[in-house]
């Protein structure tokens, strides 16, 4: 498929994300007083503070009594073991695949000059659980993201932590035949400084790195392989569903901080506040999206009070959130296809990218509904199709019952094979009050055997329209005429739960009768859930449970206490007992030798100071001169001067023109305790400066002038490691 086609929601998705202004360089920046939701400058902890990545639980094994690391090699042989954990995708395959052989990884570089012979292998997941009996599967859907540089023998991991509420950063080293892959959680801080929402991020439309690029793919196709069985012409729609996958994930770090913050702390305030919140994400999930309970009392006498003073004064002037979106680069131009391989700055990672948006302090109906279905999403699909099954299956025989009228017409018409079509559309009758009434519209199919379908939209109960779509999944029907005598059993269309009002009532039947009479009747089967949600804050209040206490949300946990109060039949939760897997490991490299002082002659201890977290380290991605003896690191700075020179010298631009990101990153400065506002007259900058203009006199014919080197174009300079 090439560029021309594009999945039909993937239409909308692109002519937005076209028509949205590119970040502001600047001033948006930092909004006076807006908290970042996700703050690069506090990366946390490399290895998790709690819990483990999703991908430990996908390749861990035991052998010989002991955990270990399985990951399957060849790469196809681990996207195929993915792609078991899961069940159908809405749109497309369930895993999505895309080739990006001239992309802006830190491993960019690892092909060069084979960039199209070996492309970047990128993978992302948006598809539900595949669960087995008395297990819950693997909710991977928008939480797993892989990486695969051939050249290189490293897969790059992103993937969800439930226990600790983030996204972990992890590498698969030494992934080659005939070697035993090893799996490590990377430096969280240099990923922090491309990945600043802490999650993963993608281009925006039209994804012109990838092999949606017709260029792009012809070229790919030229080398004969088969590239790992990626689709070599995906089309557009595949990178759109990445695109939204990391669009969705990139929030879940906001509705986590609402859960975890916005509520209070462990005191019995704030325990009831995250009970109606998780109230609210039930109904909002068993109505299939279409809300929840705004009229209940709970809601606007103790609910919306509370969340709304608590996050006025928490963030005052609102929350910055954080973008996943990258600008859109096509690298396929005559001039870049061979050889050139530097990224201009406004297409780097590396800048420090304005907010995608700064949300009010929630605690209005419009920021609550937003995080309501932003936690939504931490369920997954046959969870909620569990929890609705169970109460279905225990509706006690004194469950609170509602009968809601209407008035109904009916047009009767006959298909070419025999099949009788009923029309009907039902309104709430004249003169009565929009309490106790409800309407709709739907059509019905009989044939000769009463066999029946049909399905039924538009409808409005009590004067609201809250319900989906739904279709007949049963009932009696007997024609009379033009009209229909019929009982309905109905069903929503897109997910098979049991249609229901948005406060959780479900509809037992709709009754139509030839008089055009027509009722709608409702059973309060949600009451079980609702003293399942009151029984976890009592027990968390008590100290018994924490799914409702200031942790993360957690899918596992919430549902394996409310499967405990529903009675429902015991199931294996996954991922909340790390017991089983292998200790987690950090990706340190022990230096060859002690690192030098400051102070040495090529004031080495201030470049380690600046930059050893990302350049010190036994990869050669991002070049690692900082790694090894002193007399290897001198080399190396002098090997390095001139780009190290150049990025140094960015710091004296303005942003927008600076043909390169200055180095260090502008995301890094808070780890070194430094301001963005002082550090272009920091003393040590200027060390820095000085000091790579002294190696570069030193090199035959150098002149230490930035309008010299930028003449040249910074992917002319020398490179910083010298070729193998």
């Amino acid at each position: 498929m090439r560029r021309a086609w594009l999945a039909a929601p993937a239409l909308a998705g692109i002519a937005a994300s076209c028509a949205a202004p590119a970040p502001e360089p600047a001033a948006a920046l930092a909004p006076p007083g807006a908290a970042w939701v996700v703050d690069p400058g506090e990366p946390g902890p490399a290895l998790p503070p709690a819990g483990r990545s999703l991908f430990d639980f996908v390749v861990a094994a035991e052998r010989d009594g002991r955990a270990v690391y399985d990951v399957p090699y060849p790469f196809e042989a681990l996207v195929r073991a993915i792609g078991d954990r899961l069940g159908p995708a809405t749109i497309g395959p369930p895993l999505k695949l895309v080739l990006v052989p001239r992309g802006r990884s830190l491993q960019r570089d690892a092909a060069e000059p084979d960039f199209f012979r070996y492309p970047r292998a990128v993978v992302a997941t948006d598809a539900e659980p595949r669960p087995a009996p008395g297990h819950s599967g693997l909710l991977l859907k928008d939480r797993l993201y892989l990486g695969y540089q051939e050249k290189a023998d490293i897969v790059e991991v992103i993937s969800y932590n439930e226990a600790a509420g983030r996204f972990e950063f992890q590498v698969v080293r030494d992934y080659r035949a005939g070697a035993r892959p090893r799996v490590v959680y990377a430096n969280r801080a240099l990923c922090l400084a491309c990945h600043q929402n802490a999650a993963p991020i993608f281009a925006r439309p039209l994804w012109d790195e990838t092999n949606a690029n017709p260029a792009v793919a012809e070229r790919l196709s030229a080398e004969h392989r088969s590239f790992y069985g990626f689709p070599l012409e995906p089309g557009v729609d595949i990178p759109y569903l990445i695109d939204s996958a990391t669009d969705r994930a990139n929030l879940f770090a906001a509705w986590q901080l609402v859960w975890r913050d916005a509520c209070g702390g462990g005191e019995p305030e704030a325990v009831r506040c995250r009970a109606d919140l998780l109230t609210f994400v039930l109904q909002y999930r068993l109505s299939g999206g279409r809300g929840f309970d705004r009229r209940a009392g709970a809601y606007r006498e103790t609910f919306l009070p509370r969340l709304a003073g608590r996050a006025r004064g928490l963030w005052p002037a609102g929350l910055r959130v954080p973008t996943a979106d990258l600008p859109n680069r096509n690298p396929a131009l005559p001039a870049a296809l061979e050889r050139e391989s530097s990224v201009p700055s406004e297409f780097e990672p590396l800048l420090l990218r304005a907010p995608l948006a700064v949300w009010p302090a929630p605690g209005t109906d419009a920021t609550v509904e937003k995080a309501v279905a932003g936690l939504a999403e931490f369920l997954a699909a046959p969870d909620v199709r569990g929890l609705d099954a169970g109460l279905a299956r225990a509706t006690p025989t004194g469950a609170t019952r509602r009968v809601y009228e209407s008035r109904c017409t009916f047009d009767a018409s006959r298909d070419a094979v025999g099949e009788r079509r009923f029309s009907f559309e039902c309104r709430a009758p004249e003169g009565r009050p929009a309490d106790g009434v409800f309407a709709l519209r739907g059509r019905v199919y009989v044939d000769g055997g009463r066999r029946l379908r049909g399905t039924v939209d538009s409808v409005a109960v009590d004067g609201r329209e809250e319900m989906p779509e739904l279709r007949v999944t049963g009932g009696a029907v007997r024609p009379s005429g033009a009209a229909l005598e019929a009982t309905l059993t109905l069903a929503q269309a897109a997910t098979g739960l049991r249609a229901r009002r948005a406060n959780g009532e479900a509809v037992e039947s709709l009754v139509l009768s030839p008089g055009g009479r027509g009722l709608l009747r409702t059973v309060d089967d949600f009451a079980a859930l609702r003293a399942a949600v009151h029984a976890l804050a009592r027990r968390t209040g008590a100290g018994e449970l924490d799914v409702l206490g200031a942790r993360p949300f957690r899918r596992a946990s919430v549902m394996k206490a409310l499967g405990t109060e529903l009675g429902l039949p015991p199931v294996a939760w996954c991922c909340d007992d790390d017991a089983l897997l292998p200790d987690p490991v950090y990706d340190t490299h022990p230096r060859d030798a002690p690192a030098a002082a400051p102070g040495a002659a090529t004031g080495q201890g201030t470049f380690l100071h600046y930059c050893g977290r990302c350049h010190d380290s036994e990869d050669r991605f991002p070049p690692n001169f900082l790694h090894g003896s002193p007399a290897e690191v001198d080399a190396n700075l002098v090997q390095c001067a001139e780009r190290i020179y150049f990025r140094l010298e960015m710091w004296g631009r303005e942003r927008a023109a600076r043909p390169k990101t200055p180095m260090p990153p502008e995301s890094a400065l808070p780890l070194l305790d430094v301001s963005h506002d002082t550090w272009p007259r920091h003393a040590d900058l200027r060390t820095l400066q000085a000091r790579a203009a002294s190696l570069l006199e030193t090199q035959p014919g150098a002149v230490p002038r930035i309008e010299a080197l930028e003449a040249r174009g910074y992917g002319s300079l020398r490179p910083c490691l010298p070729e193998r």
